[in-house]
């Protein structure tokens, strides 16, 4: 599916999108609504479109002319698959909920009354269902290119051997979740994580909700100088402490920092 910006020269005719969808999803039609590169007066016609669905359902020929002059609705609607991809996106995530809301419902009623004829039938219906099925088809089909593309296997190394040993470093698709106790170097993993994947070229986003943008700064800068191309390493704590020796500060300032500025390095503060 494509994920570039809606551009209205790319989709099919505004009126074929909005006799061909049920505008009960109306958050179909939010990325043409937000999209810059969509006319004024297009959006117009959307929401005066969804308005009437509002009123009295999906509106007549007849009443759009009426309400909405000088645009053709004379026209035909056009298979799903027509649609653009972000449209076709947004149905198939809406089924995939809609099966998972269905299994869980399915699982109460297992727990409550057991395994019965009618729960199989239910069960049966689902793995038959169009979702389901894609899911099982995608997996069979890739599941061989996934094996054997480097791309899957190794993920963005940690920079600490034994755990990029273990799990290939943090995958994509993948949430990894550092746990630990005060003190037992949540934050220096992290950071150590994050620094590996600025040199490995990837772009890192390091929110962090309570410790301030300075002392994370001193983690990065202080992880920084133990790359093996400095010949002083400066530690975290000498910068929190502001206990430098005056050419361990000259050194952060002329050759550290400098160097560590070409990873584009920005802070973004919020209260």
């Amino acid at each position: 599916m494509s994920d570039k910006p809606v551009k209205f020269d790319t989709i099919p005719q505004l009126e074929v999108i909005l006799k061909s969808i049920d505008l009960e999803d109306s958050a179909l039609l939010t990325p043409i609504l937000d999209s810059r590169e969509v006319d004024s007066s297009e959006k117009i016609i959307i929401q005066k479109y969804m308005k009437l669905y509002e009123i009295s359902g999906r509106p007549s020929v007849a009443l759009l002319q009426k309400e909405i002059p000088g645009r053709n609705f004379e026209v035909d609607p056009i298979e799903k698959e027509a649609l653009p991809d972000y449209i076709q996106l947004y149905l198939y995530n809406k089924k995939n909920m809609q099966v998972s809301k269905n299994l869980m419902e399915l699982s109460a009623k297992v727990r409550s009354e057991g395994l019965n004829e009618s729960i199989v039938s239910e069960l049966s219906k689902l793995t038959k269902s169009e979702v389901v099925q894609h899911k099982f088809t995608d997996i069979a089909d890739e599941y061989i290119d996934r094996y054997e593309n480097q791309e899957y296997a190794i993920g963005i190394p940690t920079g600490i051997s034994f755990v990029d040993e273990m799990v290939g470093g943090i995958h994509k698709g993948e949430v990894t979740c550092i746990a630990g106790y005060a003190g037992h170097c949540k934050t220096t993993l992290a950071v150590n994580s994050a620094y590996n994947a600025l040199k490995s070229g990837f772009n890192v986003l390091y929110c962090s909700f309570e410790v301030p943008k300075e002392s994370i700064y001193n983690d990065f800068l202080s992880r920084h100088s133990n790359d093996n191309k400095f010949k002083m390493r400066i530690p975290h704590y000498g910068l929190k402490k502001r206990s430098l020796k005056p050419e361990q500060w000259d050194y952060v300032k002329e050759v550290i920092r400098t160097r560590f500025k070409k990873y584009g390095w920005k802070t973004i503060h919020c209260r």
